[in-house]
C-alpha cells in the first residue's frame, strides 16, 4: 500500500504490471496522460495494450515485444526509451519510458514498474530553438552575402577614380596649383575605402572570422609606416608628431597588416579629435617579465573622453555623445576592431582620459614572443618594369571605366594590354594570342572569375592570374587563392600596389601580400 501511495503521488504517468504483464496498478497521472483508464488484471490490456504506442519513426509498437516485455523477460531495467502515445481524441505526446523489474522475497521477478515522462514540450522547445538557430544562421549568411555585394558595388566605382588620382598625385608634371586638390580628392577616396574595410572587418569580428597571418615584424617599422602615410594630413592641419620609440628590441611575431591597422586606427583617432596645431605623442618601451612585453602609447591633447563614455570606448559603433558624432563623423568601428586584433595577439588595449578637454591616451601591451632580429630583405627585390620587356597582360573586366583606366595606366608602364569584357571573350582571345599574366574581375557577366581561372588552369597550364575585385571578404580571398589565382587585390587598388604585385608575379618572385 505504501508503494502504491508513492506511485500515486508521482507527477508523471506510472503503472505496474505483474510477472505476466497484467496491469495491477496505475496512477491518476497515467489516466490523464493516456486519455483513458487502463484495465486491471485484463489479458487484453497486457502491457497496457489499450494505449496505442508508436516508435519515433512512426511505426506501431508491438506491446508483446516492447521494451516492457524485454525488461520483464530479461530481468533488467530499460531506461529512456522514447515512445509516442496516442489518446482517444487523436492527440499525441512523446514520452520517455522507463521499465524497472521488482522482485519477491525469494528474488524472483514479481512484476514491473513503468514510468513515462512527457517530453513533448521539451521537444517542441528544442525544435523551436533549432529552427531559430537555423534562421539565425540563414540571416547571418544573407548578411555576409549582402555585405560582400555592398562592398563590391561601393568599391567598383571608386577603383578608377582612385587610380586616376593616385597616378596624378605621383605625376611630376602635374601643375602645383592642382596638386593640393588632387591630394584632397585622393585622401577622401582613401577614407571611403577605409570605411568599407571597417564595415567588413567588424562583420568578421562579430562572426569570429577575423584571421591572423603571423610573421616576424618590427613594431617601430609599422609605427613609422603609419606616420609616413599620414604625413600629408598631419601637415595640412599643422599637427605635431613627437616620437619616443625606446623599445629595444622591438620585434615580435604578429600579423604585420593587422598590427599596422591597429596603429593606423589609433593615430587616425588621435588626429581626428585634436584641434589644428595640436600634438600627438607616440611612445614605446619594454616591460620586463617572462615573457617581456612591449608597450605602445598614443597620447593627444585633444577633446578628451567623457567619464561615462570611457567604459564603452572600445564598443562597436560607440562615438560618445551625438554632438561628437555630428562634429567629427565616422562610424565608431576603428577602436572595436583594434581591440579585437590586439586581443587575438594575446595583448591588451586600454584608454585613459582626465575628461573633456584634457586629451586622451591609448596604450597597447603586446607579449614579446620573439628574441631574434627581424630578417631584412631575405629575398631579392623584384626587378623594375624596365627589365621585364614586352610583358603581355590580359585584363578581364566588365566595368568599362575601370578597364579603360587600367589599360592606360599599365600601357604607360610598358605592358602590352588586351582587354576582354567577359570570360568567354577572354578564353577566345587566349586561343590565338600569347599572354603572360591575366588580371580578372570575379563578377563577370557570363561566369565567375573562379570558373574562369579553373578553365585557364586546364587549357593554359602555367598561366598566372591575379584576381582584382570589389569582393573583399575573407571567404572571397580564400576562395580566389583556392581556385588558382596567385593573388587577390581588392578594389579600389592603388597603382603602386598593382604594379608591385605585377612585377613580382612576372619575375617569379611573388609572395602574396594581404590586400
Amino acid at each position: 500500500m505504501q508503494f502504491d501511495y508513492c506511485l500515486e503521488k508521482l507527477p508523471v504517468a506510472a503503472f505496474v504490471c505483474d510477472a505476466e504483464g497484467l496491469i495491477t496498478f496505475f496512477n491518476a497521472a497515467a489516466v490523464k496522460a493516456f486519455g483513458r483508464t487502463p484495465h486491471l488484471h485484463d489479458p487484453a490490456d497486457r502491457f497496457c495494450r489499450s494505449v496505442p504506442m508508436y516508435h519515433p519513426d512512426g511505426t506501431r509498437v508491438d506491446h508483446e515485444h516492447s521494451w516492457m516485455a524485454e525488461a520483464l523477460g530479461e530481468n533488467r531495467e530499460l531506461l529512456d526509451h522514447e515512445v509516442i502515445i496516442e489518446r482517444p481524441d487523436g492527440t499525441r505526446s512523446t514520452m520517455l519510458a522507463h521499465a524497472n523489474p521488482f522482485h519477491d522475497d525469494e528474488g524472483r521477478v514479481a512484476g514491473l514498474v513503468n514510468v513515462l515522462v512527457d517530453i513533448s514540450q521539451r521537444q517542441q522547445a528544442t525544435e523551436v530553438i533549432r529552427e531559430a538557430h537555423d534562421a539565425a544562421e540563414a540571416l547571418n549568411r544573407a548578411k555576409d552575402r549582402f555585405l560582400a555585394a555592398l562592398s563590391h558595388e561601393l568599391r567598383t566605382p571608386l577603383s578608377p577614380v582612385l587610380m586616376i588620382l593616385s597616378n596624378l598625385e605621383e605625376d611630376p608634371d602635374l601643375p602645383e596649383k592642382f596638386r593640393d586638390e588632387v591630394t584632397l580628392m585622393r585622401r577622401n577616396i582613401d577614407l571611403e575605402a577605409k570605411l568599407i574595410d571597417d564595415l567588413l572587418d567588424i562583420s568578421r569580428v562579430i562572426t569570429g572570422k577575423l584571421r591572423l597571418d603571423m610573421h616576424p615584424v618590427s613594431i617601430h617599422g609599422k609605427i613609422q609606416n603609419v606616420i609616413r602615410n599620414s604625413l600629408s594630413e598631419l601637415n595640412r592641419r599643422h599637427l605635431r608628431i613627437v616620437t619616443e620609440l625606446n623599445a629595444e628590441p622591438d620585434q615580435i611575431v604578429a600579423d604585420p597588416a593587422r598590427l599596422q591597422q591597429v596603429f593606423w586606427n589609433l593615430l587616425r583617432n588621435a588626429a581626428k579629435f585634436v584641434p589644428d596645431d595640436g600634438e600627438i605623442r607616440v611612445r614605446t618601451w619594454i616591460e620586463a617579465g617572462e615573457p617581456p612585453h612591449i608597450w605602445i602609447e598614443v597620447q593627444d591633447n585633444g577633446i578628451g573622453i567623457e567619464p561615462e563614455v570611457l567604459p564603452r570606448i572600445f564598443d562597436a559603433f560607440e562615438q560618445g555623445s551625438p554632438e561628437v558624432t555630428r562634429q567629427f563623423g565616422g562610424m565608431g568601428l576603428g577602436l572595436a576592431i583594434a581591440r579585437t586584433i590586439v586581443e587575438m595577439h594575446g595583448g591588451t588595449i586600454e584608454a585613459h582620459s582626465e575628461g573633456t578637454g584634457k586629451g586622451a591616451t591609448f596604450r597597447v601591451n603586446l607579449p614579446m614572443n620573439i628574441h631574434r632580429p627581424v630578417p631584412v630583405a631575405t629575398k631579392p627585390q623584384p626587378p623594375g618594369l624596365e627589365s621585364i620587356p614586352k610583358v603581355r597582360l590580359l585584363l578581364v573586366e566588365d566595368h568599362k571605366d575601370t578597364a579603360n583606366v587600367l589599360r592606360r595606366l599599365l600601357e604607360r608602364e610598358g605592358y602590352q594590354i588586351r582587354v576582354a569584357n567577359s570570360a568567354s571573350e577572354a578564353l577566345q582571345m587566349l586561343e590565338t594570342e600569347a599572354v603572360d599574366v591575366v588580371i580578372s574581375d570575379l563578377g563577370l557577366p557570363d561566369r565567375t572569375g573562379y570558373q574562369l581561372v579553373a578553365e585557364l588552369r586546364e587549357r593554359h597550364r602555367g598561366l598566372k592570374a591575379i584576381a582584382l575585385s570589389g569582393y573583399g571578404m575573407e571567404d572571397d580571398i580564400h576562395r580566389s587563392l583556392s581556385a588558382g589565382f596567385v593573388d587577390h587585390l581588392v578594389k579600389p587598388v592603388r597603382p603602386s600596389q598593382l604594379k608591385r604585385v605585377l612585377a613580382q608575379v612576372v619575375s617569379g618572385n611573388h609572395e602574396r601580400i594581404r590586400s
